[in-house]
C-alpha cells in the first residue's frame, strides 16, 4: 500500500544555465576537442564535437544529437532544426504536424499552445479547432475562441438575457426569433434552446440527452471531476481520497496528511552546488543541527535526478565527483585567448548516485554505478519503489527508462523511447484495477 504522502516534504530543483562561451571556456582541459576559436560577430566557434553531438551550423555550439529535428531549437540560428524529415504517419493517439511533420499527442491539438515547432501551428489551426471541438452533453460551444481554447457553457444558459460565453455569443442573434414553440419537433422532455450549432434539448443538471431522453452523466468518466476517486451517482457524484489523504473543503481536491504529524514543513532544495533541506516557516527540528538560516546542506556539485525516499528518509541524487578545481581566466572579446576575465571551474572525474540521510546530513553512502551504465553522466530521473526496492532510471543521453533491483544489479530496459526532456519520475506501485 503507497504510504501517506509527507506533506512536510516538497523537492524543488533549481537550474542555471552559463553562457555558451562561457560553458566552451569552462571544459576539462582533457577535452580538447570542445576547446573554442573565434568566429564572425566574436563568437566562440566549437572546433568539434564529442560523440553523439551535433555542430550547429554557425559553429558557436555543440548539442546533443537527439536534439536534432525535435521540433524545438537549440541552435542560436535554429539551424538544428532545419531540412529536417520525418515518418509521414504517426502513431495511435497522435497528432502529425503538418508542415514540421513531427508526431505530438494527439490531446496537444486546440490546447491553446503551439507545439509543432518553429513556424507551424497546425496544431492550434482554428479551422480544425473549431470543426472538432465539441463540449459534454447539456453544454454547447461559444462562438469564437479564446486564448486559443474554445469554451462551453450549459445548454440552458443560451438566450436567457445573460451573457456567459466570454464573446456574449450565447446571446447573440441566434436568440431572434427564438419561441418555445421552436423546440416542438425535437420532443425535449424538458425544452431547448438555440446554440451555434442549432437547436439543443437540455437537461437538469447531472443530466444530458441521449436519444431523446435525459440520461444520468457520468461525470467520472471527466478527468477533471476528481483529484482521486470518483463515485458515480443519480444526478451527481462524489470524491473521495486515497490513504493518507483527506478531501478538501472544495469537494475536488485531496490534501495530503502529515506524517508524523508534528513535523513541520520543509523544502528539499537542489541547486549546482548542494542540496539542503529548508525549514521556510518554523526552526530546524532541535535533532537537526542547523545554522542561523535554518537549512542543514551536503555540498554536490551540478545536482540532477533527485529523489526523496520515503521507506528510510533518506534524500538521493546524481551529482558530478570533481577531481580537481582550477582557476580559468579568457579574453572578454575572444574566449580562445585565455586572459582577462577570471573564474574557478572544476574539472569533473565523473557522476555518482549519492545518498544522504534526511535528518543527519553526515550520514552518507555512495551507491554502486548500475550495471548498465559506464557511467551516470546523462541520467536525469531516479525513483525508488517502496515496495519493491527497485529503482527505475531515466537516462537522457541513452534515451531509455531502466529498472534495477535494490542493489543497482542487475538492470533491465524497461522502455526505449525519446526520452531526452524527462523531467521527473513518478511510480504508483498499487496493482491495476481488476
Amino acid at each position: 500500500m503507497m504510504p501517506p504522502l509527507r506533506v512536510a516534504w516538497v523537492v524543488c530543483t533549481i537550474l542555471l544555465c552559463p553562457s555558451s562561451g562561457l560553458e566552451a571556456a569552462a571544459q576539462s582541459e582533457s577535452v580538447e576537442a570542445r576547446s573554442s576559436t573565434p568566429v564572425a560577430g566574436g563568437a566562440a566557434a566549437v572546433r568539434g564535437c564529442g560523440e553523439g553531438e551535433w555542430r550547429c551550423a554557425d559553429g558557436a555550439r555543440c548539442v546533443p544529437r537527439a536534439w536534432r529535428c525535435d521540433g524545438r531549437p537549440h541552435c542560436a540560428d535554429g539551424s538544428d532544426e532545419l531540412d529536417c524529415t520525418w515518418n509521414t504517419t504517426c502513431r495511435e493517439g497522435q497528432f502529425r504536424c503538418a508542415t514540421s511533420g513531427l508526431c505530438i499527442a494527439a490531446s496537444w491539438r486546440c490546447d491553446g499552445d503551439a507545439d509543432c515547432g518553429p513556424r507551424d501551428n497546425s496544431d492550434e489551426d482554428p479551422y480544425m479547432c473549431e470543426k472538432d471541438f465539441k463540449c459534454r452533453g447539456n453544454w454547447a460551444r461559444c462562438a469564437t475562441p479564446v486564448g486559443g481554447q474554445f469554451s462551453c457553457v450549459p445548454i440552458v444558459q443560451f438566450c436567457d438575457g445573460e451573457r456567459h460565453c466570454a464573446d456574449g455569443s450565447d446571446e447573440w442573434d441566434i436568440c431572434d426569433n427564438f419561441t418555445v414553440s421552436s423546440c416542438a419537433p425535437l420532443r425535449c422532455e424538458l425544452g431547448c434552446r438555440p446554440t451555434h450549432d442549432g437547436l439543443a434539448c437540455y437537461c437538469k443538471p447531472g443530466y444530458e440527452q441521449r436519444e431523446g431522453k435525459c440520461a444520468d452523466t457520468d461525470e467520472c468518466l471527466l478527468e477533471e471531476s476528481c483529484a482521486q476517486r470518483c463515485a458515480n451517482t443519480a444526478g451527481s457524484y462524489s470524491c473521495s481520497c486515497g490513504p493518507g489523504f483527506v478531501l478538501d473543503q472544495d469537494g475536488f481536491s485531496c490534501l495530503a496528511l502529515n506524517d508524523p504529524v508534528g513535523e513541520p514543513m520543509s523544502l528539499i532544495v537542489a541547486t549546482q552546488s548542494d542540496v539542503r533541506r529548508v525549514w521556510p516557516d518554523a526552526a530546524p527540528p532541535s535533532r537537526h543541527a542547523a545554522p542561523p538560516s535554518r537549512h542543514a546542506a551536503v555540498t554536490a556539485l551540478d545536482v540532477r535526478a533527485l529523489h526523496y525516499n520515503y521507506d528510510n528518509r533518506s534524500i538521493c541524487f546524481v551529482h558530478h565527483i570533481v577531481s580537481r578545481s582550477s582557476l580559468l581566466c579568457v579574453d572578454a572579446d575572444d574566449f580562445s585567448k585565455r586572459t582577462s576575465i577570471c573564474f574557478v571551474h572544476h574539472i569533473v572525474s565523473r557522476s555518482s548516485l549519492l545518498c544522504v540521510d534526511a535528518d543527519d546530513f553526515s550520514k552518507r553512502t555512495y551507491l554502486p554505478d548500475p550495471d548498465f551504465f559506464p557511467d551516470l553522466d546523462t541520467v536525469n530521473a531516479v525513483a525508488v519503489d517502496w515496495v519493491s526496492g527497485s529503482w527505475y532510471v531515466s537516462d537522457g543521453g541513452r534515451e531509455a527508462l531502466y529498472v534495477c533491483a535494490r542493489s543497482l544489479a542487475p538492470c533491465r530496459l524497461l522502455l526505449d523511447a525519446a526520452l531526452s526532456k524527462l523531467h521527473g519520475l513518478a511510480l504508483d506501485p498499487s496493482p491495476p484495477a481488476g
